[in-house]
């Protein structure tokens, strides 16, 4: 587990900001304001790249969170292309 994201955390697990990164990417929750969603998500890019293997007894759950991180980052960055393309989409390719 990444002890360099503990403070940025602000007291939030990685499971929680990812179920809260992916409940607003799914609209299963209202949309989360950009600044946030950026913050969010320079902890989960944070946290896998400079992820620390742990205790031997955790590594099954350790490589679970690391991949729900990474997961969430992706899905993160793929709605925001969709997003992207959609309003270019939109307005005929002009910006």
């Amino acid at each position: 587990m990444p002890s360099t994201t503990r403070k940025l955390q602000q007291d939030r697990t990685l499971p929680e900001i990812c179920l809260m990164l992916h409940m607003s990417n799914t609209e299963a929750s209202d949309p989360l304001p950009i600044d946030i969603e950026n913050d969010l998500l320079d902890i989960l890019i944070t946290a896998a790249l400079t992820w620390e293997e742990g205790l031997l007894s955790c590594k099954a759950f350790d490589e679970a969170v690391l991949q729900l991180v990474k997961a969430t980052a992706q899905e993160t960055n793929l709605k925001r292309k969709r997003s992207i393309n959609s309003a270019s989409t939109c307005t005929g390719g002009m910006k």
